[in-house]
């Protein structure tokens, strides 16, 4: 089964999120426990606690050709 954190869309390195979003450092940081285990995807540009992958599913490593667009998606629960 195919997951969030498999996928190329998913960030959760504390260190990429910090340089992805300059003001996080502001509230906190994203290295902090109150983020917990919520990544950022990047093809719903929403903060999401990971699970089954969605429509818009692209394996780390995929051709670029392969990387669906945001509008193609149905929207997701995620």
């Amino acid at each position: 089964m195919q997951a969030c954190r498999q996928c190329l869309h998913c960030v959760e390195s504390p260190a990429s999120l910090e340089k992805m979003l300059p003001g996080l450092g502001i509230l906190s940081s994203a290295y902090g426990s109150v983020r917990g285990d919520t990544a950022l995807c990047q093809f719903h540009d929403q903060f999401i606690r990971p699970g089954p992958a969605c429509a818009g599913f692209v394996a780390r490593g995929a051709q670029t050709s392969d990387i669906a667009q945001p509008w193609a998606c149905p929207t997701s629960s995620n």
